[in-house]
């Protein structure tokens, strides 16, 4: 009777199936930045899994070296190889039926390796792609502010007008010359280094003596009076003080200068022109263009960074054994 039983049982050990499960986890993509999370995000990652393209890399990796039909192996790839997801979870079961151990064990990690390597490959592709597209975006915007500035500054020559970014920058030495009048003598070179002009003199040896001056205020916290660091330091704090001082009582003189320039003969033409039409509607289009170029850099600062960002759509969570 025994005899018999085995019989019967041996045939099913003898074909039974043999079954090994990876495991990876999905990591949403933030909508707007790194690309769309739809909701069936999860169900698209399942038919990556099993789809030709993810079997090919895997057969070539478990056949390498043998002399094997290609499509017959991803065909048989696709009989054996299954996903169910974990309720809840972000987790992704990827299981192998083979007649051995050993051999559901290799094709499920790697039907998961070739997962992970084509999904970082497009998610690579697709930041390239995305970053591209803010380059044309500024590129356009950009080309868009040269036209209006062109457009204007025809304008200004035909109508003899001052420019009027010149006029905004007097109007701000003025407010910033208002500002050194009433400021204490320790403040002045702080107000001066503040003011945005191209090569503005003051702006370096103001850092270099506020730099000077913390490397003198710690080490007389940190050393004693007569240290030779210390006292080289308060010469040095010294000097950068003279020069800062020189420096900026020179450019005062020049701002105060510019600004007291008389008002130009222009002055009648650019009343008259105020009132042309053509002139104010070129300068606001000018203006919304640069301003809209700048909140474009702007919002795009946070995105450009995590696009440059190395990011791993699907990484393995637990390897079969």
């Amino acid at each position: 009777m025994k005899s018999l039983l085995l019989l019967f049982l041996l045939p099913l050990t003898t074909f039974a199936q043999h079954r090994a499960t990876t495991v990876v986890q999905i990591h949403p993509a933030r909508i707007g930045i790194n690309g769309p999370s739809t909701p069936n995000y999860m169900a698209d990652e399942h038919k990556t899994i099993v789809a030709t393209d993810t079997l090919k890399i895997a057969a070539v990796k478990l056949y390498s070296g043998q002399k094997v039909d290609l499509k017959h192996a991803i065909s048989d790839l696709k009989k054996r190889i299954s996903t169910k997801g974990r309720r809840g979870t972000d987790l992704i079961e990827i299981t192998a039926d083979a007649k051995t151990r050993e051999s559901a064990v290799k094709m499920s990690n790697a039907v998961a390796d070739a997962f992970v390597k084509r999904r970082n490959s497009s998610e690579k592709s697709r930041a390239e792609k995305a970053i591209k597209a803010l380059d044309a975006e500024l590129i356009a915007q950009s080309k868009l502010v040269a036209k209006n500035r062109e457009k204007l500054t025809k304008l200004i020559e035909k109508h003899d007008i001052p420019h009027f970014e010149q006029h905004q920058k007097i109007e701000g030495l003025k407010a910033s010359l208002a500002q050194l009048e009433k400021a204490q003598p320790h403040q002045k070179a702080s107000i001066l280094a503040s003011i945005k002009l191209p090569g503005n003199p003051v702006t370096k040896p103001y850092a270099r003596y506020l730099e000077t001056l913390q490397k003198f205020d710690h080490l007389s916290q940190t050393k004693p009076s007569r240290n030779r660091e210390l006292v080289a330091t308060r010469k040095e704090l010294d000097k950068a003080r003279t020069e800062l001082r020189k420096i900026s009582e020179s450019f005062s003189l020049v701002l105060k200068t510019q600004a007291a320039k008389p008002k130009s003969k222009k002055g009648d033409a650019v009343d008259r022109s105020l009132h042309q039409e053509s002139y104010f509607q070129a300068k606001e289009e000018y203006e919304q263009s640069r301003a809209m170029l700048r909140e474009m850099q702007i919002k795009q600062q946070e995105a450009r960074i995590l696009l440059k960002m190395p990011r791993s759509p699907v990484t393995i969570h637990e390897r079969a054994k």
